[in-house]
């Protein structure tokens, strides 16, 4: 299980690194085949039926925690009672999800006809619905990713997931070229969801040997199940509306162009986003088997600050080097016309920042069945989320937006969820930020650096920010690992660095 996590975790990280490959050679291209109109129409569309992802019911979520319980219990024919329910469920939820999905798509006109031209509306409409199809296939893997995930067999899900990051762009840019237009990356989407589905499932059945007992009868596995993922699906909701309506405020109130450019920014903040997820993902069995066990908050604690920290290490000369360098790539990435993105991407993965260091943290409200609290915060955030971004929208557009989203992120996530992990589910929060405080000061050289390249008045060409980049990298590894790292992070990287020899 250890080489399972190290190896799930180094997978991970290459994935990203693959992806950040892919998404810096494939955006450009991608921006400069459709242009803002035909990106605008995709990142809207995508935007819509991401939430009939809500289809998902929390039920995802919640069956490490009840397949930690069987697993404990050695109960077998629980596992395969439980694995049933999760077939049946989901594939019920897949096909209402793509109903839905095809319905809304022929509502479409109804909401944008005042932004959209009649060409975009179709467009849309065809997008949407290839994306529902994709929709319901990915909910049907999500039951065999998360069997996946229980048995700790990270590094095939890890493989998968580099493989489809790989294929969909050698299966989008052929198709745009050939006039395709946005309608390609819809069917690249559908594309690598069915392959990734019929993956997973053969390797659960045929390699993990699992089975499933349909016939589950009782009706407390559902109701309890259905009791423990209201508050993730509420959770759910929540975030839907957090990270997209700002997109389909856009929409509405601007259309297609404007869109486009908060969804470049959107899109790096989301890249953002999953490098922490890709070290905390695979310890979330651990959680679930130390609650089931016997809640052991020290050890809690423990692993808390440490997938924190290692999480600050990876995320810290992101966000150092975005502020630093941010403007400058964004104007060659993304091209003419998307300057804004990068406010955008600002505004969002600033104060994103904090619940990435402590995303473990939702993963010990599951597993020890307090999450409704994280839901009801976040039902607030949404509605202040709301309120606040439809008047900035209206005044300033994709930074409004943005500005809104910042607002309610620094109030929940910053603020209030930290005192209920401190409160109510007993990990020492004081201490946690004690040490990325601590971990913190090997990062002062390289921030002192950033501040010089932001006062200074340099002209900006590819060979100086290549340059300055390898420098500020240079700087940021040098003193970490002199000042920031501690004893147990040095032996981690060194027992690597010998594996790899």
């Amino acid at each position: 299980m250890a080489n399972q996590k190290k190896a799930g975790i180094i997978l991970s990280y290459l994935t990203i690194a693959v992806n950040m490959l892919v998404q810096f050679a494939y955006t450009p291209i991608m921006l400069r085949l459709l242009g803002q109109s035909e990106y605008g129409v995709y990142t809207l569309s995508n935007s819509i039926i991401s939430y009939l992802t809500l289809f998902d019911m929390g039920f995802a979520g919640s069956y490490l925690r009840f397949f930690s319980a069987c697993k404990v219990k050695n109960d077998d024919e629980g596992i395969k009672k439980l694995n049933g329910t999760f077939v049946t469920l989901f594939s019920i939820m897949s096909l209402i999800a793509l109903l839905c999905g095809i319905v809304l798509s022929f509502q479409l006109e109804n909401f944008f006809r005042r932004t959209l031209s009649p060409e975009e509306l179709d467009k849309s409409k065809s997008i949407m619905i290839i994306l529902s199809f994709s929709l319901a296939f990915n909910l049907l893997t999500n039951v065999f990713s998360s069997v996946i995930t229980a048995y700790e067999k990270f590094f095939r899900l890890r493989l998968i997931k580099l493989l489809s990051t790989i294929f969909s762009p050698l299966i989008s840019i052929p198709l745009m070229l050939m006039g395709y237009g946005s309608i390609s990356l819809a069917i690249a989407s559908l594309v690598t969801t069915v392959w990734c589905f019929i993956d997973y499932r053969r390797y659960c059945i045929k390699s993990l040997g699992i089975d499933f007992n349909f016939r589950f009868g009782s009706k407390d596995l559902v109701l309890e199940l259905g009791r423990f993922s209201f508050f993730i699906f509420l959770n759910e909701i929540i975030s839907q509306i957090n990270w997209s309506i700002d997109k389909v405020l856009l929409g509405f109130y601007y259309g297609t162009t404007v869109t486009a450019v908060y969804g470049v920014g959107a899109q790096i903040d989301s890249v953002y986003r999953t490098l922490s997820s890709s070290i905390s993902s695979v310890f979330v069995p651990q959680i679930n088997r130390i609650v089931a066990e016997g809640s052991n908050n020290k050890e809690l604690t423990r692993l808390f600050c440490q997938i924190g920290r290692l999480q600050w290490i990876v995320l810290a000369p992101i966000l150092l080097g975005f502020i630093g360098f941010g403007r400058f790539f964004v104007s060659i990435w993304a091209g003419n016309g998307y300057d804004i993105s990068f406010y955008v991407a600002l505004l969002l993965i600033v104060p994103v920042s904090v619940p990435l260091i402590q995303n473990i943290g939702i993963e010990i409200q599951r597993a020890k069945n307090k999450h409704q609290f994280r839901s009801i915060i976040y039902s607030i955030m949404a509605i202040v989320n709301i309120c606040l971004s439809i008047p900035l929208c209206k005044l300033y557009g994709a930074v409004g937006c943005a500005m809104g989203t910042s607002i309610s992120l620094i109030l929940g996530n910053g603020i209030i969820m930290n005192w209920f992990y401190q409160k109510k589910l007993d990990l020492c929060v004081s201490f946690f930020w004690k040490e990325i405080l601590y971990l913190s000061k090997g990062m002062i050289p390289a921030v002192l650096l950033i501040i010089a390249l932001l006062i200074l008045p340099i002209e900006w060409t590819i060979i100086k920010f290549i340059c300055y980049a390898l420098l500020f990298i240079s700087v940021y590894v040098f003193f970490m690992w002199i000042w920031g790292f501690n004893k147990e992070e040095k032996l981690l990287v060194l027992r690597y660095l010998k594996k790899d020899r």
